[in-house]
């Protein structure tokens, strides 16, 4: 009866305590984010839950992943943008090629300064334009080469204390990952991904299951590795 709805417990509850607390006369200041991530974190750090539920040492929690268009393109720009970061380098060649064209703004009275000026500064901002149109382009490839359009199962992940098992549907060999090896766990609205490494991850949109996944992430990853 603790999860009454396939999907939006957490939500519910939310909205219940609130409305709860205004007929009562307490009245709470707050934003969207900071209600959302004390939701999360009560989940995951509720100890009390934690010691009263059935030991997991000789269980595990097996997930069939789908993953849609939708939800690999907000991975592809959640990677890029928080872990590899890959808007560092264009970031420093804007600044870069604009600190030499305000240089040729400030020397105007020189001939032809204002139009080289203008050329870096167009260089400076075109070029990362065009850099991150062709990401976003690889982002829409990867998803027809997917066949992501339509939602499909593409993995199984299996969760216990010893490890994390990775079965993907080609036929490829499982893969196991110990909890001490993995790279972090990062949650957004309506996913969590798993970091293996820096340069690999997992995909675990919410779904009924998931919420005892991310309790034994929580017991199982140092405070440090979780980024929810």
């Amino acid at each position: 009866m603790n999860h009454p709805f396939v999907d939006g417990n957490k939500r519910a509850g939310a909205h219940i305590m609130l409305i709860f607390l205004a007929m009562n006369g307490i009245e709470l200041r707050y934003t969207q984010k900071e209600l959302y991530e004390k939701c999360i974190n009560a989940e995951l750090l509720n100890h009390n839950r934690r010691k009263e539920r059935v030991p997991m040492e000789k269980t595990s929690i097996t997930v069939e992943v789908m993953v849609d268009a939708r939800i690999f393109r907000q991975f592809a720009l959640f990677d890029a943008r928080r872990v590899k970061r890959v808007w560092r380098s264009p970031l420093i060649f804007v600044l870069i090629m604009s600190a030499f064209a305000l240089v040729c703004f400030f020397m105007r009275e020189r001939s032809q300064a204002v139009l080289l000026g203008c050329v870096l500064l167009g260089v400076g901002l075109i070029l990362p334009t065009v850099y991150f149109g062709f990401f976003l382009h690889s982002i829409k490839k990867q998803i027809e080469k997917m066949k992501l359009n339509t939602p499909r199962a593409v993995y199984t992940l299996t969760f216990s204390r010893a490890n994390i098992t990775a079965e993907v549907k080609q036929g490829l060999k499982p893969e196991r990952y110990a909890w001490h090896m993995l790279f972090g766990v990062y949650r957004v609205p309506g996913c969590t991904y798993i970091y293996v490494s820096n340069r690999k991850a997992f995909l675990l949109p919410d779904g009924p299951e998931t919420d005892g996944v991310r309790l034994l992430i929580g017991e199982m990853l140092p405070k440090e590795k979780l980024h929810i």
